[in-house]
């Protein structure tokens, strides 16, 4: 496992592997998949790989090394998590950016959406689905590429996304 992916509001959605394969968790797995791994541990990945986009949807995950398992049971009941902030109202804690950086790997939704690049810094580039589908090929490995919107930074990462 190399890092963790985050979600607009700054859960964990999943992670990357060395290889470059996106793994995504539901969000409410959050707390549980960041007691169980750490970037650099070997782990056991069950679930679904989509055939269009290297991206695993994970069912369940083990540390290779702790034996630590994380098993998604299906979504908790409505109301048990805070609503994202709506479009246009950055994260609480959130701060204005602007950077440069080149791109790493793409990351994606469980139904194969483009959720927007990691950059070489480590950064997660959050743009709004419709600006990640129109600038897909600008997204691709190797592109350069410009960054203006909301940071957030958090224990496990920086995710910025634009608004």
């Amino acid at each position: 496992m190399q890092r963790f992916t985050l979600t607009p509001r700054g859960d964990l959605d999943g992670f990357v592997l060395t290889a470059g394969t996106d793994v995504h968790l539901p969000p409410h797995l959050s707390t549980q998949l960041a007691a169980a791994v750490r970037p650099g541990d070997s782990v056991l990945v069950r679930g679904y790989r989509l055939a269009t986009v290297p991206l695993v949807v994970a069912a369940a995950l083990t540390d290779r090394a702790t034996n630590e398992t994380v098993v998604d049971r299906g979504s908790p009941p409505p109301g048990f998590d805070p609503p994202p902030p709506p479009p246009g109202v950055p994260t609480l804690g959130a701060q204005q950016i602007s950077l440069n950086g080149r791109v790493q790997t793409s990351i994606y939704g469980p139904a194969g959406d483009l959720n927007g690049p990691v950059l070489d810094d480590g950064t997660i580039a959050r743009p709004a689905p419709p600006t990640a589908y129109q600038a897909a090929s600008l997204l691709a490995p190797g592109q350069s590429v410009s960054v203006q919107g909301w940071e957030l930074s958090t224990a496990y990462g920086h995710r910025r996304s634009d608004d």
